[in-house]
């Protein structure tokens, strides 16, 4: 996709409706905005989670300079804050966050608060997930696809014969 648009998104999260008839469940995605504001308006039945593993990633890029020597146990802190199972310990571990982190606090409440529902496990604890917490599945789908398209060697029938294998191999 060019845009990453809540329009964009609305717009290929309605075709695989016409396309499918089925909304699913859970929809794990990589936290982008557009994408939150497209699954409330088209599978607003849909419980939507945030991948750690971007989350992740987003971590040292938004807070590593900001924490210095404190990021490491940051890290910790966070992930144990994270895989709170109860939501009452979730807050507390949160408020924590806050208190001993304050160079992160912006962070953290402009940005990963509001969308606690879809990052923190207190709250999906209860959402049939077989404890799925990450897209890699669907990255590395991604990755072959990418790499099979930018080798301008390839045929067509080459890349058919490529998706095939890699389907029948999961």
């Amino acid at each position: 996709m060019d845009r990453e648009t809540k329009d964009a998104y609305a717009w290929v999260l309605q075709c695989t409706i016409d396309a499918t008839g089925i909304i699913p469940k859970v929809f794990i995605t990589d936290a982008d905005p557009g994408m939150d504001l497209a699954i409330r308006l088209k599978y607003s039945s849909t419980f939507p989670i945030h991948c750690i593993w971007h989350i992740g990633q987003n971590l040292p890029l938004r807070l590593k300079s900001k924490l210095g020597g404190l990021f490491d146990q940051f890290k910790k802190d966070f992930y144990e804050c994270r895989n709170s199972l109860k939501q009452e310990i979730f807050e507390h571990r949160w408020a924590n966050l806050l208190i001993n982190y304050p160079n992160a606090a912006n962070y953290l409440e402009k940005f990963l608060y509001p969308s606690k529902c879809s990052l923190a496990r207190a709250f999906s604890v209860m959402i049939f997930t077989i404890d799925i917490q990450t897209t890699s599945r669907c990255e590395s789908v991604n990755a072959t696809f990418k790499n099979l398209l930018q080798n301008s060697n390839n045929t067509l029938v080459d890349i058919f014969f490529t998706i095939e294998e890699r389907l029948e191999e999961e």
